[in-house]
């Protein structure tokens, strides 16, 4: 029993300081992407994303692909300007460093999602509700129909 004590007292405060840090990830980023005018913005630029699956300025993307098809960066100009300061690079590399935005397109070209990520959270975009990879963390849907926005922290 003394041995089962002991372990408690290491392991619960650590326990307790995951479950805190994972609900101050949830709380920013349902402040960065939940207000209703987030999420007007994030429709407006799923739409466009979504109308220019062949612009020369969406990069393609090889190494990257959490969902089947085809990965693309969206460059930070094409960013809402509420998100543009915090995520996306304006680099011509084709590194993934964090925070950044891919697009995720299938073999016909048709948008399956948009993907806000970090090294710890994010934002999955999609019309489709069971689009987003199951790679991620925990998931915590924002708004359903048209436009699912799911938060996701790993």
């Amino acid at each position: 029993m003394a041995v089962i004590g002991a372990l408690a007292v290491v392991f619960v405060p650590i326990v307790l300081a995951a479950v805190k840090l994972a609900l101050t990830y949830e709380t920013t980023e349902r402040e960065v992407f939940g207000t209703p005018e987030a999420l007007t913005d994030l429709a407006a630029f799923y739409s466009k994303i979504e109308a220019a699956p062949h612009d020369d300025a969406l990069r393609a993307v090889t190494h990257f692909p959490p969902v089947r098809g085809k990965s693309r960066r969206i460059p930070r100009a094409w960013l809402p300007p509420r998100f543009a300061k915090d995520w996306g690079t304006d680099s011509s590399e084709l590194m993934v460093r964090p925070p950044d935005v891919f697009a995720y397109y299938d073999a016909e070209d048709r948008l399956i999602g948009v993907q806000f990520g970090s090294t710890r959270s994010g934002c999955f975009l999609s019309r489709e509700p069971m689009a987003c990879p199951r790679s991620f963390g925990s998931l915590h849907r924002l708004q359903g129909e048209p436009l699912y926005v799911t938060l996701w922290i790993e």
